[in-house]
């Protein structure tokens, strides 16, 4: 017979008994010594269940609740994380940007002192080729 049978059993018979949690392990089903139960305190017991119960349910809630906030404020945090990762992304387009128009004002300006440098060359080379002629 299991422990719980018998327990049961000389509750109902109104005896108290001895259980020892260290011998039901194993598959034994002796019942030994460690703690008296007898039938005047098996309502107080169900009593503090129900209020253990309730006290448990109280926690869970609560656990819950913590758990929720800690989770919506992840996903602020997260959300914010992206909306700087985006922002961080447009400056250094901006600035890229920035640093193209510098490098097109370079160009542009070589391309303006190359041609000049052309025409007066080439000018310098026909008023030659001019005097040449003359003389």
């Amino acid at each position: 017979m299991e422990c719980s049978v018998l327990l049961e059993k000389q509750i109902a018979e109104g005896k108290s008994c001895k259980v020892d949690s260290s011998s039901i392990h194993h598959g034994k089903s002796s019942c030994g010594i460690e703690r008296i139960v007898n039938l005047s305190i098996i309502p107080d017991l169900r009593v503090s269940s129900a209020e253990e119960e309730e006290e448990i349910e109280i926690l869970l809630e609560n656990y819950l609740q913590r758990c929720e906030s800690c989770h919506s404020q992840a996903e602020r945090l997260l959300d914010s994380a992206k909306e700087m990762e985006d922002s961080i992304a447009v400056n250094l387009s901006s600035r890229r940007l920035k640093v193209s128009r510098v490098e097109l004002f370079l160009q542009v300006g070589t391309f303006c002192i190359a041609v000049g440098a052309l025409v007066a060359g080439n000018e310098l080379s026909m008023s030659k080729l001019k005097w040449s002629l003359l003389e």
